[in-house]
């Protein structure tokens, strides 16, 4: 390290000079300057650092950091959180009311399910849902009861959020297997009954 400090008639300028030398396998040289006033206690003073090649004897560039470009990259910075910070709660407002919306689809296809004898619904008029609905829950019309009995992890890819998956709403499992339980229960094929002689 080489340290410079020429004196100055008027005693108003220093200046340093600190040079790292590194290895020509691991890079260019690097020379920081540092400069001071001591008259001028309004402005600071910018960090220079200037690259050489390793052999030390060309300038290949000069990179200031000044006090206003610290101050410009610290807003930048923060622009960039407040933007990612602004997504995640966009995301999960997004998953949140179509996991929560989907939730009351299965109530509504349970209830319809009972009250109609185990019959699948055909369409959302059938189940009297709001006008927004579809466009938060994937619901499979087309499939028969029998296909939901034979397969157990049909129902739950036949009423979905658009999302994909429930990342937040933790009883979806659970009330779609009680809804097969219910399709089950009424599409039990009836006993044959014996008929009575009449006497």
């Amino acid at each position: 390290m080489n340290d410079r400090r020429p004196d100055s008639p008027t005693g108003q300028f220093h200046f340093t000079q600190r040079c790292h030398i590194i290895p020509s396998n691991l890079g260019p040289r690097s020379c920081r300057k540092e400069s001071s006033t001591q008259l001028s206690a309004h402005q600071p003073p910018a960090d220079e650092v200037v690259l050489f090649d390793i052999h030390g004897t060309s300038q290949l560039g000069t990179f200031a950091m000044t006090k206003k470009s610290k101050e410009l990259l610290g807003v930048l910075l923060f622009v960039v959180i407040l933007v990612s910070g602004a997504l995640w709660l966009w995301r999960l407002g997004a998953e949140l009311t179509a996991e929560y919306t989907t939730a009351g689809v299965i109530r509504d296809v349970t209830k319809f399910v009972e009250t109609h004898e185990g019959r699948w619904p055909k369409n959302w008029k059938e189940l009297g849902c709001a006008d927004h609905v579809p466009s938060y829950v994937h619901f499979n019309f087309d499939v028969t009861p029998d296909e939901l009995i034979k397969d157990g992890s049909l129902i739950h890819k036949t009423i979905t959020p658009v999302t994909g998956a429930y990342h937040t709403y933790p009883h979806a499992t659970r009330e779609l297997n009680e809804l097969r339980d219910v399709l089950m229960r009424l599409n039990q094929p009836e006993s044959n009954s014996i008929p009575q002689s009449c006497d």
